[in-house]
């Protein structure tokens, strides 16, 4: 017996890109979303009493932050901001060269097969 076949198969084109991410921007991003701002960080995380418990009567000890500065506090939500752009817009600004890509296969699907006579 002898069928043809149709096969779809999904090959997926990989780019890798450099982007910048304006910083002002990445605060925004922080300060507007659920992550908050340094100070909202400081004031939640910072005031540890001398029971080693999270205490608001107690002033902001910044030694007790796992940040070294404020900087690296929002650095540290780069990759969720860059999650958070439009993919098509960050490859169209940021793409210089379409055809340097890795190739990934996907799927192969049979989607038809019929006997043939």
């Amino acid at each position: 017996m002898e069928f043809n076949i149709k096969i779809q198969k999904t090959d997926i084109k990989i780019y890798e890109l450099n982007v910048s991410v304006d910083y002002d921007s990445l605060v925004e991003f922080c300060k507007n979303g659920s992550i908050g701002s340094y100070a909202e960080y400081l004031d939640c995380f910072c005031r540890i009493d001398e029971f080693g418990d999270e205490n608001s009567t107690v002033p902001i000890d910044e030694s007790k932050s796992e940040y070294k500065d404020e900087k690296e506090f929002y650095m540290s939500y780069a990759s969720d901001y860059i999650d958070e752009q439009d993919a098509d817009l960050l490859f169209t600004d940021n793409c210089n060269d379409h055809q340097e890509y890795q190739l990934e296969s996907e799927e192969c699907v049979v989607i038809q097969s019929e006997e043939i006579n």
